[in-house]
């Protein structure tokens, strides 16, 4: 705060002190102190209070001119070795896009909800435009980059404490789709690739839309608003359900046909070096056809 409204707030509190005294007399001090101190701390809050916004605001402008500053000179700023930053027509440090893998993911002010430290070491960087080395992870953990049942056991958690009867089966069910993708990738962990977004964006974006809905329903389960929530929660999950399915369904169609190029091949070599008979093959479907009926 500035000397001046300091030597203000002091000039106040004792001009009231005097004011308070001389017509009421000093038996009234105390009650007069009291009251000026509460005039004096409303004071100091509300001058307080302004300067931060202002503070906020002013950060918030320099931060944009930043970020504006650094995509006029550059394409892209790469954060790790799946995130970048791009200016796709941005007008602000919060409408830049990030991408994930080259595909873009959302504006900058969404990914901070669910990636808080992530967008924090970002603003640094467009803020001092200094980018920090990051040390390369070691093996270990390259080959472990996928951790599904993190998010499963987070899911299950807050299911215990939803209510709502459709929301908590449709996350049971959501629960054991994300366990039978990971037992896919216990088989094939070259898999991974596939289903990164699924861990780093789509599973920590749902979690952090069920605890803020956990949350709201323990406080504001009577407001009106928060029926659509409800509803729109619900969609949401179920189209997460939706995509889970799709994945798994989709996760192993190259070994599907691997395997079905495979047979074909031995197949044609058996017919083709004589060790099988013509017609066996509309033998045995004619004899499936009759075992059904």
């Amino acid at each position: 705060m500035k000397k001046w409204t300091s030597n203000f707030l002091a000039l106040i509190c004792f001009g009231s002190l005097i004011a308070f005294a001389l017509p009421l007399g000093f038996s009234n001090l105390f009650l007069g102190t009291a009251a000026v101190s509460f005039l004096l701390l409303g004071a100091v809050q509300y001058f307080s209070k302004k300067k931060s916004l202002s503070d906020k605001k002013k950060m918030q402008r320099q931060l944009d001119e930043k970020a504006l500053a650094y995509f006029s000179e550059h394409d892209e700023l790469v954060l790790n070795e799946n995130v970048t930053i791009r200016s796709d027509q941005a007008n602000g440090f919060n409408t830049l896009d990030v991408y994930y893998q080259n595909e873009k993911l959302c504006k900058v002010s969404e990914f901070k909800s669910s990636f808080p430290d992530t967008y924090d070491y970002f603003k640094y960087v467009i803020y001092t435009n200094e980018v920090v080395e990051t040390e390369p992870e070691n093996e270990e953990e390259e080959d472990s980059t996928v951790n599904l049942k993190k998010f499963m056991r987070q899911i299950d958690d807050l299911n215990t404490s939803i209510t709502n009867t459709k929301i908590t089966e449709d996350l049971y069910h959501t629960s054991a789709m994300i366990k039978f993708i990971d037992q896919i990738l216990d088989q094939y962990p070259e898999k991974e690739s596939k289903v990164s977004k699924l861990d780093y964006y789509y599973l920590p974006t749902l979690v952090s839309i069920l605890k803020n809905y956990v949350r709201l329903s323990d406080t504001n389960k009577m407001d009106p608003d928060f029926n659509e929530v409800e509803s729109q929660l619900m969609k949401t999950i179920y189209l997460v359900n939706q995509a889970l399915e799709t994945m798994s369904a989709t996760l192993c169609d190259d070994e599907i046909l691997d395997l079905s190029s495979d047979m074909s091949v031995l197949e044609t070599m058996l017919k083709k070096d004589g060790l099988v008979k013509e017609g066996t093959i509309d033998e045995l479907k004619v004899g499936e056809n009759n075992a059904e009926r």
